[in-house]
């Protein structure tokens, strides 16, 4: 887990490298600098995945390098331009997963598996179906 320490040294890491001021990022972000500095000087918790996006927008990087650098998901649970598979990712990552910008408790989680799931067998059952009808 990240403390908010690593998470605001980071941003302010890629911050200086692009050669962005805070008032920049911040205007781009649609935040206050001052909210942005004190975030990048662990005046502040780590923001909400709300926050993070905006953060994202402003320094110019993906959303998932910033929720990364958050704690919130792991190259080893979100790889980049490969196969995911939704039902280890869906039970392994219960805590910072979202869904159009609000956080999902572990029972939404869990209920969207489920919901998964359920499509899953529902298309297995009818391909098999209509397998056997084409049998016969």
């Amino acid at each position: 887990m990240q403390t908010k320490e690593q998470f605001g040294a980071s941003i302010k890491a890629i911050r200086e490298q692009k050669n962005y001021t805070v008032r920049q990022v911040a205007l781009w972000s649609e935040m206050s600098p001052s909210y942005l500095s004190q975030v990048e000087n662990a005046k502040r918790d780590i923001p909400s995945p709300k926050t993070l996006r905006k953060i994202a927008k402003g320094l110019r990087v993906s959303e998932y390098k910033i929720f990364n650098l958050a704690g919130i998901t792991t190259e080893k649970a979100l790889p980049i331009d490969s196969e995911i598979d939704l039902a280890k990712l869906l039970a392994h990552n219960t805590n910072g997963m979202i869904f159009n910008g609000a956080t999902l408790s572990a029972s939404d989680v869990q209920k969207a598996l489920d919901v998964l799931t359920g499509l899953f067998w529902d298309k297995v059952n009818y391909h098999e179906n209509t397998k056997q009808k084409n049998d016969d």
